[in-house]
């Protein structure tokens, strides 16, 4: 069910929701938040909207400053979402060019803007994606992890990557298989995480 966000009350209400959730944590990841944006929005449902990000995000900032906003956003609209306020914003683009494996376009990658580079959260995993331990072979998945989490930006780990889980977990459940974890790779996150702090 779509919402219309061309409703004014509507966003409102959205950002009373959010400001609720922001009593109850430090952050908030927004699901496909570039769907909202107007010109998307006008485009899927030929509804005007306003910007409703600006908006929900300030109002949540007036009560709790420090309130952490990551937006999950595709479709090259990562740092149109960084300027309407969001701390974060997925770096999907750095995942798929390591998926790859071809030099340059990561190479290319990190010639972005630091300032774009730093409001980005690099991931190697997350519930969307398959598994790191079964997308990358043992050796890639070491240099990846290398590359992505030295980089600037924030530092995004799925549950059980540090361990080498293999089987990919639906959002819905509230449990998961019992899943034996990969001691080299247990081995070399506590090292690259070690090597972080530092």
């Amino acid at each position: 069910m779509q919402l219309n966000y061309g409703n004014p009350d509507l966003q409102a209400a959205k950002a009373e929701e959010l400001l609720k959730i922001s009593r109850c944590c430090d952050g908030l990841r927004c699901d496909m938040a570039m769907l909202v944006l107007p010109e998307i929005f006008e485009r899927t449902w030929g509804i005007a909207a306003e910007p409703f990000w600006p908006m929900a995000i300030r109002k949540v900032r007036e009560e709790h400053p420090d309130f952490v906003f990551m937006a999950e956003v595709y479709w090259d609209l990562e740092w149109t979402l960084q300027q309407q306020g969001f701390d974060y914003t997925y770096d999907k683009r750095l995942y798929d060019r390591l998926r790859e494996q071809h030099a340059r376009p990561v190479r290319e990658h990190f010639r972005a803007d630091l300032v774009y580079q730093k409001k980005s959260a690099c991931f190697l995993e997350n519930h969307d994606e398959l598994r790191a331990a079964t997308a990358f072979s043992s050796q890639v998945h070491q240099a990846a992890a290398v590359l992505t989490y030295f980089c600037p930006g924030l530092r995004f780990f799925h549950e059980g990557q540090l361990q080498g889980w293999q089987k990919k977990i639906s959002v819905h459940l509230c449990r998961g298989p019992e899943q034996p974890s990969d001691q080299g790779l247990q081995a070399f996150y506590r090292r690259l995480l070690e090597t972080i702090r530092h």
